[in-house]
């Protein structure tokens, strides 16, 4: 029988002999497995802020963030616990990554006031701004710097 191999090796996490790239794949996983996981808990909050956003008609806004919440909670899994798709879990939150900065950059240029629903709860949110592109781009850039590393 073969062995199976460790989702974390905890002898080279220790050593060190990870690369970078690892660690933030890791720190991405389970930055948006905490926000996937509290949109799952609340997902009446992500669907209105997809509500307020005016960016697609009313009968697909319940369906499209079911969709975006269980994607992200997928791909985020993926690339916390399993390491042969690590990879494609990567691929799947910077496409998310780079869905949700369009849809706040539309937002923007068209002066809509909403409410970002990142976080999936009312006591985070907080209305989208600049500074809010700046985020998700920081977080698009930790994700390409992520793939391109080729032990992940």
């Amino acid at each position: 029988m073969r062995k199976k191999k460790p989702v974390v090796d905890f002898k080279k996490a220790i050593n060190m002999e990870y690369p970078t790239e690892y660690y933030v794949a890791l720190v991405l996983g389970v930055f948006f497995l905490i926000i996937s996981c509290t949109k799952i808990l609340h997902p009446h909050v992500f669907a209105t802020s997809l509500f307020r956003s005016h960016l697609m008609p009313y009968p697909m806004v319940n369906i499209a963030a079911l969709l975006f919440m269980s994607l992200e909670f997928v791909a985020a899994f993926a690339v916390v616990f399993m390491t042969k798709w690590r990879r494609a879990g990567l691929w799947i939150l910077l496409g998310l990554m780079v869905v949700y900065t369009g849809c706040v950059m539309t937002n923007l240029l068209r002066d809509i006031n909403t409410i970002c629903g990142c976080f999936g709860s009312h006591a985070r949110m907080s209305p989208i701004s600049r500074w809010t592109l700046v985020r998700n781009f920081a977080v698009i850039i930790a994700g390409l710097f992520a793939l391109r590393g080729k032990s992940i």
